[in-house]
C-alpha cells in the first residue's frame, strides 16, 4: 500500500483533467471552501497558474518552491492537499524513479452548484459546516432564475431539424475526427463514473415505491432518487419499508415535493437513535466465500463484516474502543459507499483494519482513500479478497524489514581500538632523567623564581 511522506524535495508535476475548462471560481468560493481550509483556493489557484502545454516528468519542481510561493509550512499545504483531493478537486499519483519521488497533481472542475446540492456526501458535509440557514440561501440560489415550465409546451428546434448529418457522411471517416475522439477516448478511460452506486439483489426499490403507493405518495421519488437511497441503505442497513417511512417523513407537507436534505438529517438522526436495531443486512454471499485455510477467528471476523452494514460496524468498533463516530466519519463511510465500488465486507474489514489492526482512534480520509484505491486497483471486491490484500502487504513489509536487517548485519559491527593509554592493564614506560637534564630543569626553576621576586 503506498503511502507518501511529502517532503520539501518532493517533486510534483501539475495536469489539467479533460473537464477542467468548466472550473468556476465563485462556484469554489460559495461550496467548497467552506469544507476546507482558508488556504484551499490559494493552493488551487496557485496551482493553476503552473499548468503548462503537453508537461512532462522532468520537468517537476520541488514542494520547497510551492511553500515559498504561498508562504506557508509543509504541514499546512500537504493538509490543504488531502482536503482539495477529498472534494474531488485534485488527484494525486505517485512514482519513484532515479530522480525521486514525484507526485501528478491532477486538477479538476467544480460541480455545478446544482450538481453540488445533489451530490449526497458535499451537501451533507455543506450543511454541517455553514448551518441550514446559509444552505437554504445556496440552495436557493440554484434555482433562483429558473422557470417553471409546467403549462407551457417546448417547441425548441431539435439537432435534426436544423443540421443535416447525412449530407456529410464523408466527414464521419476523416482520419483527423477519429484521431481526436480516440485521443479524448484514451484519456478517459481509466476514468471511475463520479458517484455512481450498483443495485443490491436484496433491496427492492420496486418495493419501496409500493410502499410509497399504499400510502397515497408518488412513487416516482424512487427512481428520481435512486442513488441516495442506495447510499442510505447500505451505509445504514435500512430495509425496505424504514427507506419507505423516512421518504414519508421527508415529504414537505405545504407544497407536498420530497426533501432531499431533510431525507438525508432523518437517515442520520434515526441511525443514532435505534442503536443499530435495523442496521444489520445479512449478506447471501457471506456462507459462500471461499475462506478455505483461513483461521477460525478471521473467518468468524469475515463473517461479521459481510453480514452488518458499514456504519453499524463502525459503531460496534468504536463502542470496543470506547469511542464515538464523528461527522466527518459518516461523511467518509458514506462516500466509501457510493465511490469505492467495495462491498460491505470490504468496507467493514477496512474499517477494522485502520481501527483495530492499526489502532487508529479515527477514521482518517486520507488513508481511508489510499487504502480503497489501492484495494480497487487490485481487483478487491469481497472481505476475503481485502483480508487477502492486507495480508499479501504485510507480508511485503515484512520481507523489506527482512532485507533491511540482512543488509546491516552484512555490514558488520566496527570495533573502535583503544589506544594504550586508555588500556585498564597500562603500566607507563618512564626513562631516569639524565645529570644535564636536572641541571637545565634546576636553571629554569632558579629564572622562574628570580622573575617572581622583581614583580614583588
Amino acid at each position: 500500500m503506498t503511502k507518501l511522506q511529502i517532503s520539501p524535495k518532493t517533486g510534483y508535476i501539475v495536469s489539467a483533467a479533460l473537464d477542467l475548462a468548466n472550473y468556476n471560481e465563485t462556484t469554489f468560493v460559495n461550496y467548497y471552501q467552506p469544507l476546507m481550509s482558508p488556504n484551499a483556493l490559494g493552493l488551487f489557484s496557485a496551482l493553476r497558474q503552473e499548468i503548462h502545454r503537453h508537461p512532462l516528468v522532468t520537468d517537476r519542481q520541488p514542494f520547497s518552491g510551492l511553500l515559498v510561493k504561498l508562504n506557508a509550512g509543509l504541514a499546512t499545504v500537504t493538509e490543504t492537499l488531502h482536503q482539495l483531493e477529498a472534494v474531488g478537486l485534485i488527484k494525486t499519483f505517485v512514482r519513484h524513479d532515479e530522480m525521486g519521488d514525484v507526485l501528478i497533481l491532477e486538477l479538476h472542475s467544480t460541480l455545478t452548484p446544482a450538481e453540488f446540492i445533489k451530490d449526497d456526501l458535499l451537501s451533507v458535509q455543506l450543511l454541517a459546516m455553514v448551518g441550514p440557514d446559509r444552505f437554504k440561501q445556496l440552495s436557493d440560489q440554484v434555482t433562483a432564475s429558473s422557470m417553471n415550465m409546467d403549462d407551457f409546451e417546448n417547441i425548441s428546434h431539435s439537432f435534426f431539424d436544423v443540421f443535416h448529418p447525412e449530407h456529410d457522411q464523408q466527414l464521419n471517416a476523416d482520419p483527423v475526427l477519429r484521431e481526436a475522439q480516440q485521443k479524448v477516448t484514451d484519456a478517459t478511460a481509466h476514468r471511475v463514473a463520479y458517484n455512481k452506486i450498483p443495485q443490491d439483489d436484496d433491496f427492492s426499490l420496486h418495493l419501496v415505491s409500493q410502499q410509497l403507493s399504499g400510502e397515497g405518495q408518488d412513487p416516482e421519488i424512487v427512481q428520481k432518487n435512486r442513488q441516495l437511497i442506495l447510499v442510505e441503505h447500505r451505509t445504514y442497513g435500512y430495509d425496505e419499508l424504514a427507506i419507505a417511512k423516512l421518504i414519508e417523513r421527508a415529504i414537505n407537507v405545504v407544497d407536498n415535493e420530497f426533501d432531499v436534505d431533510q431525507f438525508k438529517l432523518l437517515a442520520r438522526r434515526a441511525d443514532t437513535r435505534q442503536n443499530q436495531q435495523t442496521s444489520t443486512v445479512p449478506s447471501k454471499s457471506a456462507n459462500d466465500l471461499d475462506m478455505a485455510g483461513l483461521a477460525p477467528e478471521v473467518q468468524e471476523l469475515l463473517k461479521q463484516c459481510e453480514q452488518q452494514a458499514p456504519m453499524a460496524f463502525l459503531a460496534q468498533l468504536k463502542q470496543q474502543t470506547h469511542g464515538y463516530i464523528s461527522s466527518a466519519e459518516r461523511v467518509i463511510v458514506e462516500r466509501l459507499v457510493s465511490q469505492s465500488g467495495l462491498s460491505n465486507g470490504a468496507i467493514n474489514l477496512l474499517l477494522w483494519y485502520i481501527i483495530g489492526e492499526q489502532g487508529l482512534g479515527t477514521v482518517k480520509a486520507n488513508l481511508a482513500d489510499t487504502i480503497a484505491n489501492n484495494w480497487g486497483r487490485a481487483g478487491v471486491k469481497t472481505s476475503v479478497d481485502a483480508y487477502n490484500e492486507i495480508r499479501h502487504h504485510q507480508e511485503q513489509r515484512q520481507q523489506r524489514q527482512t532485507k533491511r536487517r540482512s543488509y546491516r548485519n552484512r555490514r558488520g559491527t566496527i570495533k573502535e581500538q583503544l589506544p594504550d593509554w586508555a588500556k585498564e592493564d597500562y603500566q607507563p614506560n618512564v626513562k631516569p632523567a639524565s645529570s644535564e637534564q636536572i641541571a637545565k630543569s634546576q636553571q629554569l626553576l632558579a629564572n622562574l623564581r628570580k622573575k617572581q621576586r622583581k614583580n614583588k
